[in-house]
C-alpha cells in the first residue's frame, strides 16, 4: 500500500478544502460589501434625480445652488460606481480562482482514489489470483505505466490466464519480444 501517497493527497485536498473555504468566506463578504455599495447608488441617484427637479422648478439663486449640491452628488455617484466596479472585478477574480481550486481538489480526489484502487488490485493480486494480475496489468496499462503493466500480465499468463497468454503471444508475434510492452500498449488492451 502506498499509503505516504495517499495520506499526502489528503493532506494536499485538507489544504485546497481550507483555501476553498476562505474564497468561499471572501466571496460572501464581497457580494455583503456590493449589496451595500448597489444600494447606496440607488440612494444617491434618487437624491440627484429629486434635486434636478427641485431645480427646474426654483429660482435663478436656488438653481446654482441646487447645481453645486448636485455637482457634489455626481462626484459621489461616480466614486460609488468606482467602488461597485472594483467589487466586481474582485469578485470575479476570486471565483476564478475558487474554479481553479475546485478542479484541483477533484484531481486530487481522484488521484486518491485511483491509488486506493490500486491498493485493493495489487492485494488482490499478490495473493495469485491470474484474474486479479490480468486486471491490474490493464489498470496499469489504462495508467500508461506499461513496465509494471507488463510485469503483471506477464505473471496473469504463468498463471495461466489464457487472455493473459493470448496478448503476450500476439505482441510477440507483431513486434517481436523485446518490443511486446510496446506491441501491448499499441494493441489497446
Amino acid at each position: 500500500m502506498d499509503n505516504e501517497k495517499i495520506v499526502g493527497g489528503m493532506a494536499e485536498f485538507e489544504l485546497l478544502e481550507k483555501q476553498a473555504s476562505a474564497h468561499i468566506e471572501q466571496l460572501e463578504e464581497l457580494s455583503g460589501a456590493l449589496f451595500h455599495e448597489n444600494a447606496a447608488l440607488v440612494q444617491l441617484i434618487v437624491k440627484r434625480d429629486g434635486l434636478e427637479r427641485n431645480a427646474k422648478d426654483s429660482s435663478a439663486v436656488e438653481r446654482r445652488l441646487y447645481r453645486a449640491e448636485i455637482k457634489t452628488v455626481k462626484a459621489e455617484i461616480e466614486h460609488v460606481e468606482d467602488k461597485v466596479r472594483d467589487i466586481e472585478s474582485e469578485t470575479k477574480t476570486v471565483a476564478l480562482q475558487q474554479g481553479e481550486l475546485t478542479k484541483r481538489m477533484h484531481a486530487v480526489l481522484q488521484d486518491i482514489e485511483k491509488l486506493r484502487k490500486e491498493d485493493k488490485m495489487n492485494e488482490l493480486a499478490s495473493s495469485g489470483d491470474p484474474q486479479a494480475q490480468f486486471d491490474l496489468a490493464i489498470f496499469y496499462f489504462d495508467n500508461m505505466d506499461y513496465a509494471k503493466g507488463m510485469e503483471r500480465l506477464q505473471e496473469a499468463a504463468v498463471q495461466g490466464h489464457e487472455e493473459a497468454k493470448r496478448l503476450m503471444q500476439s505482441a510477440d508475434r507483431k513486434f517481436g519480444t523485446r518490443n511486446s510492452e510496446l506491441g501491448i500498449a499499441v494493441l489497446g488492451t
